[in-house]
């Protein structure tokens, strides 16, 4: 049997720039920040860091609905495939097509351009 690692669940320093602050996280390491009624979504430093060398990224269909909590998209990496929870429900309205070209972005830039 095989033990699992355990996640500090202790809140970030307050000197610690590296944890943007204004977004709201998920347990399943997604992360949602709302613009004028408008959400965007990511996958948090850790988890990028955890899937390093991401080549593949499966999307959410432009114009589908997402409910919170389900799976509505993949992330492959070298190491790994894991799901992408949606933090909340929604109808998507767009997705950054650039991750087609370069996924790895999600690993250089989880809170900006990935």
């Amino acid at each position: 049997m095989t033990s699992v690692p355990q996640l500090s669940l202790e809140p970030a320093a307050e000197n610690d720039t590296s944890i943007p602050r204004h977004l709201r996280y998920a347990w399943d390491h997604e992360w949602l920040v709302v613009d004028e009624g408008n959400a965007t979504v990511g996958i948090t430093a850790f988890a990028a860091k955890v899937l390093s060398g991401v080549v593949h990224l499966r999307l959410p269909v432009v114009g589908s609905w997402v409910e919170a909590g389900e799976s509505c998209g993949r992330i492959e990496s070298l190491t790994a495939v894991s799901g992408q929870y949606a933090p909340a429900s929604g109808r998507v309205l767009e997705v950054n097509t650039a991750l087609a070209d370069d996924p790895g972005v999600v690993n250089a830039a989880s809170y900006a351009d990935g």
